[in-house]
């Protein structure tokens, strides 16, 4: 892991084609900038050429893929982080500013936390820490 440069690292990851980079990358920003923390935004995913464009524009940093697959991108860009903190959401989670803030906000509380999408309706299949930081409302 390169030097830490950054309070938290946020990488994106996607492993299929993906069309709303722009609304995801203006949400994330406007998130991290009320948090009030130095930050970067790795984008792990195979990019097109406006793709490639959308990341620079939004001040962003490519992570290019050896391989396609899922794993290959997480860990390619976990290994290319230089925030103290790590946080990875899917690039299809378009509003992940409450997720975001949310893990931030609990990061002290345990050495990793884990946010999941899963409905809160089935809570009581999960451990604590996973119903306190569900995705879900």
């Amino acid at each position: 892991m390169p030097l830490q440069n950054y309070e938290l690292s946020l990488i994106i990851v996607s492993d299929k084609e993906f069309n709303n980079w722009l609304e995801l990358l203006t949400h994330v920003h406007e998130t991290l900038g009320m948090l009030k923390l130095s930050y970067e935004i790795l984008v792990a995913a195979k990019p097109d050429k406006n793709t490639r464009q959308l990341v620079e524009l939004n001040l962003c940093t490519l992570v290019p893929p050896s391989t396609g697959n899922y794993g290959t991108l997480l860990r390619t860009a976990i290994h290319q982080a230089s925030g103290g903190y790590i946080l990875t959401i899917d690039a299809d989670q378009t509003q992940p500013g409450d997720l975001i803030r949310r893990l931030w906000e609990a990061r002290d509380a345990a050495e990793i936390t884990i946010g999941s999408r899963s409905s809160l309706q089935n809570a009581a299949t999960y451990s604590s820490p996973q119903v306190i930081f569900s995705g879900e409302s």
